[in-house]
């Protein structure tokens, strides 16, 4: 297609619009907050909405879509400020899923989900039956390591964490025409950091 607008800022939104502007497509991606991926830690969203923007996404941010219809022009999408977005031909919505344990047989053998229907689970991705665990979406969390600088924060104190950050052109894209930039960051509490 030639124009495209995914709605979300989770990971499956932002891998997709990528992948349409790659392929060619005018993309727009819309998301409610200022950033992509908002739950993870600020230079993890930050950077890859920078990233984003300068592989030629349009991100509309504080977008809120209250209404879509078709015209002759292509599907129309409404925000609640009243703008409308630019017309598109495919309109993807990418604004999260709903566990299937109903499906597997948590309730039957006695696991504990929350309100939501995902399998609650401690630090460890440990559920309340021994020697069963859950990891990633079906327990409500992407799949990454650690806490962020604020719940690291939050958890320890602002004096017994340290952080490590930097960024930088790796090797590959030095010699590219698009410089795509590369940040990482270590989240550090006090002696365990060595």
């Amino acid at each position: 297609p030639s124009r495209v607008v995914v709605v979300g800022a989770g990971y499956v939104a932002v891998e997709l619009a990528q992948i349409f502007a790659g392929l060619g497509s005018r993309t727009t991606l819309a998301v409610r907050g200022d950033t992509v991926l908002r739950h993870f830690d600020t230079l993890i969203s930050e950077a890859l909405t920078e990233e984003i923007l300068q592989s030629g996404v349009d991100i509309k941010t504080r977008a809120q879509v209250v209404k879509v219809h078709e015209n002759s022009r292509g599907i129309i999408l409404t925000l609640d400020t009243g703008e409308e977005l630019p017309p598109t031909d495919i309109l993807l919505w990418a604004v999260g899923r709903t566990p299937k344990t109903g499906e597997m047989g948590c309730e039957e053998i006695g696991m504990l989900l929350d309100t939501h229907g995902h399998i609650v689970v401690d630090d460890f991705q440990n559920t309340n039956i021994k020697g069963v665990y859950a990891l990633g979406d079906v327990a409500g969390k992407v799949g990454y390591v650690g806490l962020t600088e604020s719940e690291a924060i939050q958890k320890f104190g602002e004096e017994n964490i340290t952080i490590y950050e930097t960024e930088f052109i790796n090797m590959y894209h030095a010699i590219t025409t698009r410089k795509q930039s590369t940040a990482m960051k270590l989240v550090c509490k006090g002696k365990e950091q060595t």
